[in-house]
C-alpha cells in the first residue's frame, strides 16, 4: 500500500485589508476644489490689485496732493489691494451661492437666475462668473485631485454630474448603515 505525503501547508488565506496611508495635508487641499480656490484667489487678487494701487497711488498723488494728505503711497495701495481683496471674495462667494442654488433647483431655476442676474448687474456677471469659471477649469487640470464632479457657473451639466454624484454618494452612505 503506498502512502501518501500529507499535503504541502497552504498559505494563509486571510486576506488583510490594505492599510491606508493616511493623507498629507497637501493631498486633503488638493481634493477639495473650494479650499484650491480660497487660497489662490487671495493670492491673486493681493498680487495683481496692491500692484496697481501703488501705482494709482503715485500717479494720482503726485497730481493731486490733497488726495492722499496724511497717508503714505504703500498704506495707499495696501487699502487698495484689502478693498479689491474683499470685492473679489465678495463675488466668489455670490458666485459658489449661485452654484449651490442653481444646483438644487435645476435648469429652470438656473436659467431664471441668469437672466435676474444679466438684468441686475448687465455684462459684469457674465464676465465675473466667465473668469471664475476659467480660474476654476485651470485650477481643476492643475491641481485638483477629488473625487467629486467640479461645477461651473455656465455649465448646467456639470451641476447635474455633481446632483447626481452626490445623491449616489448619500445612497451609498445610506446602504452601508443599514443593519445586516
Amino acid at each position: 500500500m503506498m502512502q501518501s505525503n500529507p499535503p504541502a501547508p497552504q498559505p494563509d488565506l486571510i486576506v488583510q485589508p490594505a492599510i491606508e496611508k493616511p493623507k498629507s495635508f497637501f493631498d486633503r487641499l488638493r481634493s477639495s476644489i473650494i479650499a484650491l480656490e480660497a487660497i489662490e484667489l487671495p493670492l491673486l487678487i493681493a498680487g495683481l490689485y496692491t500692484p496697481i494701487g501703488l501705482w494709482y497711488s503715485i500717479d494720482v498723488g503726485s497730481k493731486a496732493p490733497s488726495v492722499r494728505e496724511g497717508m503714505s503711497t504703500v498704506a495707499g495701495a495696501l487699502m487698495f489691494g484689502f478693498a479689491a481683496l474683499v470685492a473679489g471674495l465678495f463675488l466668489w462667494g455670490v458666485y459658489l451661492l449661485y452654484i449651490r442654488i442653481a444646483r438644487w433647483g435645476g435648469a429652470n431655476l438656473d436659467v431664471a437666475m441668469w437672466i435676474i442676474a444679466s438684468l441686475v448687474t448687465a455684462t459684469f456677471t457674465f464676465w465675473c462668473w466667465s473668469v471664475l469659471d476659467i480660474n476654476r477649469l485651470i485650477l481643476s487640470k492643475l491641481f485638483y485631485r477629488g473625487e467629486a464632479p467640479v461645477e461651473f457657473a455656465w455649465s448646467a451639466t456639470s451641476k447635474r454630474r455633481r446632483k447626481e454624484w452626490e445623491s449616489a454618494r448619500k445612497d451609498a452612505a445610506y446602504l452601508a448603515n443599514l443593519p445586516s
